[in-house]
């Protein structure tokens, strides 16, 4: 396991490319000694620090397709990086992995992320952020995680602008009927903040 961690980063600083066959990314403690017995619980422990922590070298970061994780504090106060391609792979995002990477204005999220640990994106604020799913998929992923602050989220079938006054989207066209959408979304926060939802059946709901 630990050959395809990345614990130490050998490379262009400023322009840093993970390599291929890297599947974690990780802090000292998992790879020497740690102290969990299963990597699961160690992804989300409060590390001394992430392989890149407080960098400001690092503007650019590109992962290679076969990582899925990128553990606590990996790239925290890295403050001059301004983009980073995740891999297509992701499935979760650390402790404090991103906290603090003020200069960070977009984020391109992968379908395949199914958590992201609390404070991940703590002090950060986006002006885009994109989620390669539906927007009921990135609500089961990080609509619930209350860090990541953006200014619009798009997804594969609505934008959201949360600029806008009342309502962040004025038509969401839910995958289902009218009865499916009472009986599983009625306490939905789109009841609140779309100005109207369409549903398959070609039913309306009027949020005023």
């Amino acid at each position: 396991m630990k050959e395809t961690m990345l614990i130490n980063y050998q490379g262009d600083m400023k322009n840093v490319v993970i390599p291929e066959e890297i599947k974690m990314i990780m802090g000292e403690e998992v790879a020497y000694g740690t102290e969990f017995e299963e990597l699961d619980q160690a992804m989300w422990k409060p590390f001394r620090r992430g392989p890149f922590s407080r960098n400001e070298e690092i503007e650019t970061v590109t992962m290679g397709d076969n990582v899925t994780v990128i553990g606590p504090k990996a790239f925290e106060h890295c403050s001059n990086l301004k983009s980073i391609k995740l891999s297509s792979s992701l499935r979760y995002i650390g402790l404090s992995a991103f906290m603090g990477c003020r200069s960070l204005k977009e984020l391109y999220l992968p379908h395949s992320l199914s958590y992201v640990a609390d404070w991940a994106f703590a002090y950060c604020h986006f002006d885009k952020v994109v989620y390669d799913g539906t927007l009921l998929e990135a609500d089961d992923c990080i609509a619930h995680y209350t860090d990541l602050f953006t200014d619009m989220l798009i997804t594969n079938d609505a934008i959201l602008n949360f600029k806008n006054g009342k309502y962040f989207i004025e038509d969401y066209n839910f995958p289902g009927t009218l009865e499916e959408w009472k009986s599983r979304y009625s306490n939905h926060w789109l009841n609140r903040r779309a100005r109207r939802i369409h549903t398959v059946d070609g039913k309306v709901i009027e949020n005023n």
